[in-house]
């Protein structure tokens, strides 16, 4: 019962630290002082220290000999590495999902679409952009892959956000784009937009 209780609090600081470091908040070079968050999330540092090193395994976090542990710094060339791995499985999730996607789903898709043109803030479109490849990418039945790509996307999301003002509308217009292809089953255009898409995206 202990156990998994503290299982339960080290996945929720985990989560709140996570979603802080991907929106920016917590800034790459951060240190994360386990005595200071434990104060902030009233806990003792046990679940703050498994907290810190899940997110180290999930490359958000890097521990230093010096300082502790950190928000992690991404050189360009990891970041290039990064958007690559984005291409090879964002790709072969687009590929396995087209003949799957039903009407519905489409219909669910177009809405995303147009949620994109108005967006409420930066926060508000990342969150719809991933909504609309994930809806997309849900029907590979890939659970594993997509697991992989929704951390990659993540990482590599937090790295453009930055310069992002003028990402969305021109992005979404590339949305509207790809799920024409879609409901034309068009396998071959659509992943060759997809590749586009990701590749070109701004530094």
């Amino acid at each position: 019962m202990l156990q998994t209780k503290r299982q339960t609090v080290t996945a929720e600081i985990a989560d709140i630290l996570r979603e802080q470091i991907l929106s920016g908040s917590l800034s790459p070079g951060t240190r994360l002082r386990q005595d200071h968050l434990a104060r902030e999330f009233s806990v003792s540092n046990i679940p703050v220290r498994e907290a810190i090193g899940k997110l180290t395994a999930e490359g958000l976090v890097t521990v230093n000999p010096h300082k502790g542990a950190v928000v992690r710094i991404f050189s360009d060339e990891e970041f290039e590495e990064r958007r690559r791995l984005r291409v090879l499985l964002e790709s072969e999730l687009l590929e396995r999902a087209i003949p799957n996607i039903s009407r519905e789903r489409l219909r669910l898709l177009r809405k995303l679409t147009q949620e994109m043109d108005s967006p409420t803030n930066i926060d508000h479109w990342a969150r719809l952009n991933w909504e609309f490849h994930s809806s997309i990418y849900e029907c590979a039945n890939l659970p594993q892959t997509l697991a992989f790509a929704q951390q990659n996307h993540s990482i590599t999301n937090r790295h453009l956000r930055p310069g992002v003002p003028a990402v969305p509308r021109a992005s979404n217009a590339e949305h509207k784009e790809l799920l024409k292809l879609i409901e034309r089953r068009d396998t071959a255009a659509a992943v060759a937009l997809l590749k586009g898409h990701i590749t070109y995206l701004p530094r």
